[in-house]
C-alpha cells in the first residue's frame, strides 16, 4: 500500500484528505493537482541497501579501470571488503589479497608511491564489484598505458628531467648520490655569476631576505656550500 506524505515526510494533513474526499477525486492527475494546491506531497524514500558486507570476498568486474588512473585496468583484482559507506551507489573499501598484490602493474605501484596512495586497498563503487567465487584469479593487465609528458612548469617534473625519469616515477630519495648528481647538473647548466635572493629565519615567525650574487657552486665534496657575495 502506498502512503501519501507531504514534502517533509509527514502524513497528509486533514485538510488535504478532506479536499480529496469532497471532490471525489480518484484520478492520479486530479489528486496531484489538489495536493500541490494544499501543501505538496512526496513519495516515501526508498533506502538503498549495500550489496556487500564487511568481511565478504569480492572481485572487480572485468573492464573496470582504476578511479584515479583511467589507463590502468583492474578487472579481476580480488580482496576482502574492509569498510562500507552508504550512498547511491554504496562504496566499499577493498583490501587486496596476496595474489592481486603480486600481479599489480609496476606502473601502478610507481604511481601510488608518487601520489602517496596505499596500493594495498582501494575504494570502489559496489557496481564495479562482484562476489568472489574463489578459484584462480584472472587479472586484466593494462595494454595502453599513457605516460604524461614532463612539464617544466612543475618543480617535481624539472627534478625528474635531471634524473631521466618519467612522470610516472616518484622523485629520487635525497641522499649523497642524488645530491651529487643534482650538483653536477646545476654546475653545468647555470651561468655564473647571477643575482639571487636568500631568505633565512632571524626570529620567531620572522624571515629576512637578502639580495646576493652567486659567484660559483660549492665543491662537490661539500654539497651544502655555495660561494656568493652579499
Amino acid at each position: 500500500m502506498v502512503t501519501w506524505r507531504d514534502a517533509h515526510g509527514n502524513g497528509l494533513f486533514a485538510h488535504q484528505l478532506t479536499a480529496l474526499a469532497n471532490l471525489q477525486c480518484t484520478e492520479p492527475k486530479c489528486a496531484l493537482a489538489i495536493l500541490r494546491t494544499h501543501g505538496g506531497w512526496s513519495m516515501p524514500k526508498t533506502k538503498v541497501l549495500p550489496k556487500f558486507s564487511i568481511g565478504e570476498k569480492v572481485r572487480v568486474r572485468l573492464g573496470v579501470c582504476d578511479p584515479d588512473y583511467d589507463d590502468l585496468t583492474i578487472g579481476g583484482w580480488a580482496g576482502t571488503v574492509g569498510e562500507v559507506k552508504k550512498g547511491s551507489p554504496p562504496t566499499c573499501l577493498v583490501r587486496w589479497n596476496g595474489e592481486t598484490l603480486k600481479s599489480q602493474s609496476p606502473i601502478y605501484r610507481k604511481r601510488c608511491e608518487r601520489d602517496g596512495f596505499d596500493g594495498e586497498e582501494m575504494w570502489l563503487g559496489e557496481n564495479d564489484l562482484e562476489p568472489d567465487p574463489g578459484g584462480p584469479i584472472k587479472i586484466e593487465q593494462p595494454n595502453e598505458i599513457v605516460t604524461k609528458p614532463l612539464s617544466m612548469d612543475d618543480q617535481d617534473d624539472r627534478i625528474r628531467a635531471v634524473f631521466g625519469l618519467t612522470s610516472d616515477d616518484p622523485l629520487p630519495n635525497v641522499d649523497f648520490d642524488s645530491l651529487l648528481a643534482y650538483h653536477r647538473h646545476l654546475s653545468e647548466s647555470l651561468l655564473f655569476p647571477f643575482e639571487a635572493e636568500y631568505s633565512h629565519e632571524t626570529g620567531p615567525f620572522q624571515m629576512t631576505t637578502r639580495h646576493i650574487t652567486v659567484t660559483r657552486p660549492g665543491e662537490a665534496g661539500n654539497l651544502g656550500s655555495t660561494t656568493c657575495t652579499v
